[in-house]
C-alpha cells in the first residue's frame, strides 16, 4: 500500500490530483483500451500525490504503447531532479535530447540527467529540408564548422544551475541538386557530416479519368492467405448484384504464387468488372490507394481492406447514404474498427465467422435502417467517399507511414471544406484487424498520430468529446441483443499490461473529492450529478491498468431492490446510511444526500479498511 508523505494536505494540487486520478479511472472503466496519454496522465496526477514510483511505472507502460512520445521522456528526466539519475534515466535523457521533433522546453528536461563522462556526442537526424546536428559537450569544450554558409544557423540549449551538459543544435540546409560536406571539431577531434541535396519533386497523384461507375471498390493487398480468399469471395457476390459497380485491386508487392491465383481466379469470375494493378516491390498502403485512386472513373469510391467479410446488401445501403448531398463519406459499423467498433470506441473484437457477420449485417438493416450518425471521421477499413467530395481532397496524404491515420486526415480535410462524416448503422462489415500489437506497430501508430495532432491540433479534444457522448452506444446495442447469446464478444487483449496490481489510498486532505464506489451499474442521473465532493464510479472502476484505489473507508452505494432509490450502505456493518430517491432530481436533495455521506465519511476517517476495495 503506497501513502503518500505527511506534508500532502499542504498541497493545493493534491485534491485536483487525486480528482484527476479518480475520473481517469472512471474513464477507462468504460473503454477498456487504455492510451499512452491515458498513463501519461495518470502518471502526472499520481507525481502530485508524492507517489513517484508509482508514476515511473506508469511511465513505462506509456512508452510499450508509445515509446517515441518525447513527452514521456521529458516527465522521466523530470521526476529526476531530486535525486541521482539512474541508468534508466540516463537511457531516457540520451533518447530526448537527441529526439528529432521533441521541442526545446522538452529537451531542456533532459540536460541534468546527461553524464558529462561521456561526451562529446554527435547525432544527426534528415529533415525535409535540412539536417539537425546535435552536438553534446561540456560547456567550456569548444566546437568548430568548416563549410557553413549563411543558411544555417546554431541553436544552444544550456541547462539552469549547476548542470555540466551543453547541447548546440546544428541545422544545416539542405541544396537543391548538390551534396554538402561539413566538418565538425568538438574538443580537438574532426568528423565529416555529409548532408543529402533535396530530392527532386515528385508529381502529384491524380485521380484517374475513365468511364463512370455505380460505384469503384479499391482494394490494396499484400499476400493475405485465407483473410483475402475470404473478402474477395464476400466482394464478388456484391458485384454479381451490381454490374455497374468496379472493383481495382492494388497488388503491392505479394510474392506468394497462392495470392497470384486468387487475383487471376478473381478477374476471371467477374469479367469486365475487376481490374488488376500491381507493384513489384511493396511501396505500402497510402501509395497502393493512391496507384488505385489514379485507375477510376466518375463515380463514387469504397476504400476496402483486404481483411473483411463483406455482407450481401451492404454496398446498396452504404451507396443510399450518399443521396444527402452534405455527406462526404460513410463508415459501416463493425467488430474492428476503431469508433465503428460494436463494443465501443476503440474497444477491438476478433471477426466473428462469415454466417454470423451475415445475421449481424441483416440486423443491422432491420433494427436501425436507414440510420446515419454523425461521426469525427470514417474508417479506412471500409471507407466510402462520394464523388465530390474525394475529387475535392484526394489523394490520401504521403506524410503518414504504412497505413495509419491517412484515411482519418483525408476525412479531417474534406471536413475543413463543410462535408459531413457519418456512422451507417444499418450496415455491418467484419474486419479480421489486427490481432496483436507488437511493439513496431505500437511505434508507428503513435508515431502517426503524433503527425495528425500536429497538422490537425483540434482533433484530439473533438475526438474525445465523441467518445464521451458515443452517440453509436444505442445502435450498437441493438446488434449485439440480437445476435445474443450466439455471438458474445469479447475485447481483444490490451496493447499494455501492468505486471501486477499496486496500490494507493487516496489522501486525506480538507475539500477533498470522496470516492464512493457502487456495488451495481451506476445509473445515469448520478453520473451526470454536481455534487461538490462526492465522486460515485463503478466499483470496477476501483481497479485500472494494474493499480487500485483505496477510498480508505467502507461505504459503498447499491440500487435498492425496487429500483427507485439508490441507498448508501456500509459493507463493514451491512447497515443501510441513507437513500437517494431516482425519481425528480433536485440539487436540493442531492446536497443533502452529499451531506449524508460526507458525515458518515467524517465518522469513519483514521480507519484503515481491508475490504475497502473490491473488484
Amino acid at each position: 500500500m503506497h501513502q503518500g508523505p505527511s506534508h500532502r494536505g499542504e498541497n493545493r494540487s493534491v485534491p485536483e490530483a487525486a480528482d484527476r486520478l479518480i475520473r481517469l479511472h472512471h474513464a477507462l472503466d468504460r473503454t477498456r483500451a487504455p492510451a499512452a496519454s491515458f498513463f501519461l496522465e495518470r502518471a502526472l496526477a499520481l507525481t502530485h500525490l508524492g507517489e513517484t514510483d508509482l508514476a515511473l511505472r506508469d511511465l513505462d507502460l506509456a512508452r510499450s504503447i508509445d515509446p517515441e512520445d518525447p513527452t514521456l521522456l521529458a516527465l522521466r528526466c523530470k521526476l529526476a531532479a531530486d535525486r541521482p539519475p539512474t541508468a534508466e534515466d540516463r537511457v531516457a535523457a540520451r533518447e530526448l535530447i537527441t529526439h528529432p521533433t521533441a521541442s526545446a522546453a522538452l529537451r531542456h528536461h533532459a540536460l541534468p540527467c546527461l553524464d558529462p563522462a561521456d561526451l562529446p556526442k554527435v547525432a544527426t537526424h534528415l529533415h525535409p529540408t535540412c539536417l539537425r546536428v546535435i552536438v553534446l559537450k561540456r560547456p567550456e569544450d569548444e566546437i568548430t564548422l568548416q563549410g557553413s554558409d549563411a543558411d544555417d544557423h546554431l541553436d544552444l540549449l544550456r541547462a539552469p544551475g549547476s548542470a555540466k551538459v551543453d547541447c548546440v543544435d546544428l541545422v544545416v540546409a539542405r541544396r537543391a541538386g548538390q551534396d554538402r560536406s561539413l566538418t565538425l571539431g568538438v574538443r580537438g577531434q574532426s568528423q565529416r557530416i555529409e548532408v543529402p541535396a533535396l530530392p527532386a519533386p515528385q508529381p502529384a497523384p491524380v485521380l484517374g479519368t475513365g468511364d463512370p461507375a455505380w460505384l469503384w471498390i479499391v482494394m490494396p493487398l499484400h499476400d493475405g492467405g485465407d483473410a483475402l480468399a475470404a473478402a474477395l469471395s464476400s466482394v464478388l457476390a456484391e458485384l454479381k448484384t451490381h454490374p455497374a459497380a468496379r472493383l481495382i485491386l492494388v497488388d503491392d508487392g505479394s510474392h506468394r504464387p497462392e495470392t497470384a491465383a486468387r487475383l487471376k481466379d478473381c478477374m476471371a469470375r467477374a469479367p469486365g468488372q475487376v481490374q488488376l494493378l500491381r507493384n513489384e516491390v511493396g511501396s505500402g498502403f497510402t501509395a497502393a490507394v493512391n496507384l488505385g485512386l489514379s485507375a477510376i472513373g466518375p463515380g463514387p469510391v469504397l476504400l476496402l481492406n483486404s481483411d473483411v467479410w463483406l455482407p450481401a446488401g451492404t454496398l446498396a445501403r452504404l451507396r443510399a447514404h450518399l443521396d444527402d448531398p452534405e455527406i462526404g463519406t460513410v463508415t459501416p459499423l463493425s467488430n474492428s474498427a476503431g469508433s465503428f467498433s460494436l463494443l465501443g470506441p476503440g474497444v477491438l473484437a476478433a471477426m466473428p465467422a462469415p454466417a454470423l457477420c451475415d445475421r449481424l449485417a441483416a440486423a443491422a438493416a432491420r433494427l436501425n435502417p436507414g440510420l446515419a450518425i454523425d461521426v469525427p471521421c470514417g474508417n479506412g477499413f471500409a471507407l466510402l467517399i462520394s464523388e465530390a467530395c474525394l475529387r475535392a481532397v484526394a489523394p490520401l496524404s504521403t506524410v503518414y507511414e504504412s497505413g495509419y491515420y491517412e484515411d482519418v486526415d483525408l476525412c479531417l480535410r474534406a471536413s475543413r471544406l463543410g462535408w459531413r462524416h457519418v456512422a451507417a448503422a444499418d450496415c455491418f462489415v467484419g474486419h479480421v484487424g489486427s490481432v496483436t500489437y507488437g511493439a513496431q506497430k505500437r511505434a508507428l501508430v503513435a508515431r502517426n498520430r503524433r503527425r495528425l495532432h500536429q497538422r490537425f491540433p483540434d482533433h484530439a479534444a473533438t475526438y474525445a468529446r465523441f467518445t464521451a457522448l458515443d452517440p453509436l452506444a444505442e445502435a450498437r446495442h441493438r446488434l449485439l441483443a440480437a445476435l445474443a447469446p450466439d455471438w458474445v464478444p469479447h475485447p481483444q487483449p490490451e496493447p499494455a499490461r501492468a505486471e501486477g496490481v499496486r496500490q494507493i489510498r487516496l489522501p486525506d486532505v480538507a475539500g477533498g473529492p470522496v470516492l464512493l464506489p457502487s456495488l451495481t451499474p451506476l445509473p445515469r442521473v448520478l453520473e451526470t450529478a454536481r455534487f461538490a465532493r462526492l465522486r460515485p464510479v463503478p466499483a470496477t472502476a476501483l481497479v485500472a491498468a494494474g493499480l487500485a484505489i483505496d477510498p480508505d473507508h467502507s461505504l459503498h452505494l447499491t440500487q435498492a431492490p425496487d429500483g427507485h432509490a439508490i441507498l448508501l450502505t456500509d459493507t463493514a456493518s451491512r447497515a443501510t446510511l441513507a437513500a437517494l430517491p431516482l425519481g425528480p432530481f433536485s440539487a436540493a436533495a442531492s446536497r443533502a444526500f452529499e451531506a449524508q455521506v460526507l458525515a458518515h465519511h467524517g465518522s469513519q476517517k483514521g480507519k484503515t479498511r481491508s475490504d475497502a476495495v473490491s473488484t
